[in-house]
């Protein structure tokens, strides 16, 4: 009786699992709710992959076995998103490789009450000692003289001598928010499209579509990209409030948090078919990096991710999470290439100078 009560239970987690999976398939444009059912999925894989192997060896039925077998093959199949493990050997690095980090700096921590050039300057050794020959910022910082001035510190301290950068935000002090692309190979500014926000607080989402010369030959496009934010931490004051990492303090406030994300996950869906259509119109190689706000396998991710790859699957780096705050070990930074690309590389380093570790790959073309 036990044994089949165990077994029921299991193929009911299966089907709760695969609810939320489902959500993946469904543009939020569509059906509200089904990006924030996907958002838990994350959650329930690794126990329904456990569950399916209880109910392959413990049932007697044949159809449950086949069911909890198929169940079994997806969901090992959507890990691959959040645990990546290289199984087709490495790849001989060209000398026409080209290193790529993107990296969401959260202004670099500069724009606080202390200002803490400290951490502006961490980040910069770091960036000295990964030596990438592109560079993809977002939540960029920066003044236009003086200390703060970071465009002038990259081109004069590190050597790069070619930038864009998009302001999305500039205040009454000629302060600037926004992206920005800083390259050893030269560089031509195609397009820079602003993105709406849901949000009431200061938006620095947008999309930057540049041209890079990386040799006498080739051209090869860079898209740099923000999409827009649930801003969970500043609406329900996180950082100031400990208990969220308790889980009845999710239960407790499940009603405003779901009403909060809503509105965002429709036009996050929007903004990536913009990033998608523009992927669409180009005709030669693609390196497309940035801030996703959305984990691997969404409706977010698929729109975007639908002529490219993404650089993580290399397995190169076994649990790519991108992200330190909570929810813990969601990856929402992304380096994604055109197929012309071969993957050498892909790491998360885990730096704590952001809310985000900055990603790095290296690509050469085939």
């Amino acid at each position: 009786m036990l044994k089949k009560i165990l077994i029921f239970l299991c193929l009911l987690f299966q089907l709760l699992t695969l609810l939320c999976l489902s959500g993946s398939l469904i543009s939020p444009q569509h059906i509200a709710i089904s990006d924030l059912l996907y958002f838990a999925f994350p959650y329930l894989l690794f126990p329904a992959i456990i569950s399916s192997l209880i109910v392959v060896f413990l049932s007697t039925k044949s159809h449950f076995k086949i069911a909890a077998f198929l169940m079994l093959f997806l969901f090992l199949a959507q890990s691959r998103f959040f645990i990546s493990v290289n199984l087709s050997g490495s790849v001989q690095k060209s000398e026409n490789a080209i290193k790529v980090m993107s990296y969401n700096v959260n202004n670099f921590g500069l724009y606080s009450w202390d200002m803490n050039i400290e951490i502006r300057d961490s980040i910069m050794a770091f960036i000295k000692s990964e030596d990438p020959d592109i560079l993809f910022f977002q939540d960029f910082f920066t003044t236009f003289d003086g200390a703060l001035n970071n465009i002038a510190y990259l081109q004069d301290k590190l050597n790069y001598n070619h930038f864009a950068f998009s302001p999305t935000l500039t205040n009454r002090k000629g302060h600037q928010w926004g992206l920005a692309v800083f390259s050893r190979f030269p560089l031509e500014k195609e397009l820079f499209v602003p993105f709406q926000s849901t949000k009431k607080e200061a938006n620095t989402n947008g999309l930057q579509i540049l041209n890079a010369q990386i040799n006498t030959n080739e051209k090869i496009y860079l898209f740099n990209y923000h999409l827009e934010s649930y801003k969970l931490g500043s609406r329900f004051q996180l950082d100031a409030n400990q208990n969220y990492r308790k889980v009845n303090w999710w239960f407790k406030n499940m009603k405003p948090i779901i009403l909060h994300m809503l509105p965002s996950m429709k036009e996050k869906m929007k903004q990536a078919k913009i990033v998608s259509n523009h992927l669409d119109q180009k005709k030669y190689p693609v390196i497309a990096a940035g801030d996703m706000n959305d984990i691997p396998g969404s409706s977010t991710y698929t729109t975007i991710h639908n002529k490219l790859y993404d650089t993580a699957l290399s397995g190169n780096s076994f649990f790519p999470y991108t992200i330190k705050s909570f929810p813990p070990f969601f990856r929402i930074d992304y380096i994604s290439s055109s197929l012309e690309w071969q993957i050498v590389d892909y790491k998360v380093k885990k730096i704590k100078y952001s809310d985000h570790y900055p990603i790095v790959s290296t690509l050469q073309l085939k």
